[in-house]
């Protein structure tokens, strides 16, 4: 509960006692998420944001087209009889060709949205976010590539983040999302 007032005439040790009231008060409030309201937590702080449309108040509702941030589905780029599975990482703004938001101290970044090739089955897939430090920008990719055969792994100049999973049920492949949300970044690296 959130302490009274301070008035005036009380004694130093009743302003130690309200400073504790109120640090503990803010430990135990919890700021939670609705619809149109997405909250940030960044290395700097939080912020709180709106996903509301300008007319109303009103929250947005996805487009066919839109997804979360990083989402993913299975298209067929070929023909029933001749099918090419790809992972769409979906436009997550449904209008500029982001995949979503990745956070890097202050900086941010906006990886695109694209088609990848799925491996030819039936082992499993795994979609990694690739980014990389070089002549001062971050370089940005999605991986998509078989256990064992990420070119990427163990080496320290190149951060990755898995995105997503690719398994293979009856001769097709089914795609599951493992972000929901923008990415942040904590640590330093480059």
């Amino acid at each position: 509960m959130l302490p009274n007032k301070l008035t005036h005439g009380e004694k130093l040790a009743d302003l130690f006692r309200k400073y504790n009231e109120m640090v503990d008060y803010l430990h135990g409030t919890r700021l939670v998420a609705g619809n149109g309201i997405r909250i940030n937590h960044l290395p700097a702080g939080m912020t709180i944001e709106s996903t509301a449309t300008a007319t109303g108040g009103t929250p947005s509702a996805p487009a066919a087209e839109k997804g979360h941030p990083f989402d993913l589905q299975i298209i067929n780029d070929g023909t029933e009889e001749s099918p090419v599975w790809k992972v769409k990482v979906f436009d997550s703004l449904g209008s500029n060709n982001t995949a979503g938001i990745v956070y890097i101290g202050t900086t941010r970044l906006y990886p695109p949205a694209q088609n990848l090739s799925v491996p030819a089955g039936p082992n499993p897939s795994y979609i990694d976010l690739v980014i990389h430090y070089e002549n001062n920008q971050y370089v940005m990719d999605f991986v998509i590539y078989t256990s064992g055969n990420n070119p990427y792994e163990n080496n320290d100049q190149y951060c990755l983040k898995r995105i997503g999973t690719v398994s293979w049920q009856n001769n097709e492949p089914t795609a599951v999302s493992r972000i929901i949300q923008d990415i942040e970044i904590f640590g330093r690296w480059a």
